[in-house]
């Protein structure tokens, strides 16, 4: 099966990546690398560089590479970035969406798997979030995904899109095959790691309120002994907010 997995240099679009390809698939990626690397996909798969605003060109690749599903990655993931740049985020999460999907529909692609995220609930009333819970985000980031989900469910009733919309949270973890995390700029300019791997040694300096809560997606009873193994007396998992100095003392 044939995917075309867009943002697929990205942080999590990469990791899927070697997830379908172990599995039997064959993955696609289709980048413009404003925040993937080149590096984070093997060499052993097909990597067209190119923007879903890029219509023809989107077109082209899902007839070209006779495309089953996509996979969608592609987009601008700053929550406070998203809230004083607004317009990057309308133009790139939901113009650029609106985009492929006219791309797929006029390519006869009907399976979709979109990265949502649960920020589309906003700030819930009780935890753990079910899905049934109220969707109501309160920063642009997660207004634009939710207008997404909106966006296919409407496609979906009137040209048949077949859809599934995966609303996670943070992922902080680096696979254990792999050298490098999640690297991010701030709207101020500032280099930052979000994600690392459990070999890192890292330092941190100035002061931060950002509190942090872990997910793991592939494997967690590998991952938990690896991480333990490695660094002894870490608390996993334990789905409490964890100061960014605490997190960064567990890991030293």
């Amino acid at each position: 099966m044939n995917v075309l997995v867009t943002g697929g240099a990205g942080y999590i679009g990469s990791h899927v990546v070697e997830e379908r390809t172990a599995n039997g698939y064959t993955p696609i990626v289709y980048d413009n690398f404003s925040t993937g690397h080149v590096d984070a996909v093997s060499d052993k798969v097909q990597l067209i560089e190119g923007d879903i605003h890029d219509f023809n060109f989107l077109k082209h690749i899902l007839g070209e590479y006779e495309i089953d599903g996509v996979l969608h990655f592609a987009a601008s993931s700053q929550v406070g970035e998203s809230m004083v740049n607004p317009g990057k985020y309308y133009y790139n999460n939901v113009a650029g969406t609106l985009g492929l999907l006219d791309a797929m529909r006029e390519s006869g692609v009907e399976q979709l798997v979109f990265s949502s995220t649960a920020a589309v609930y906003g700030e819930p009333e009780q935890v753990p979030i079910t899905e049934d819970m109220p969707l109501q985000p309160t920063n642009v980031y997660g207004r634009t995904k939710l207008m997404i989900e909106k966006m296919m469910a409407d496609y979906s009733r009137a040209y048949g899109l077949r859809y599934v919309a995966l609303r996670y949270f943070k992922g902080p973890e680096a696979r254990i095959t792999r050298e490098r995390g999640q690297w991010f700029t701030t709207p101020e300019g500032i280099p930052c790691l979000a994600t690392f791997h459990p070999s890192y040694l890292l330092r941190l300096t100035g002061q931060s309120q950002i509190a942090a809560k872990w997910e793991v997606f592939h494997d967690l009873e590998a991952v938990k002994a690896k991480v333990e193994e490695q660094c002894p007396g870490y608390s996993w998992n334990s789905g409490a907010p964890v100061h960014l100095f605490e997190l960064f003392r567990k890991r030293s």
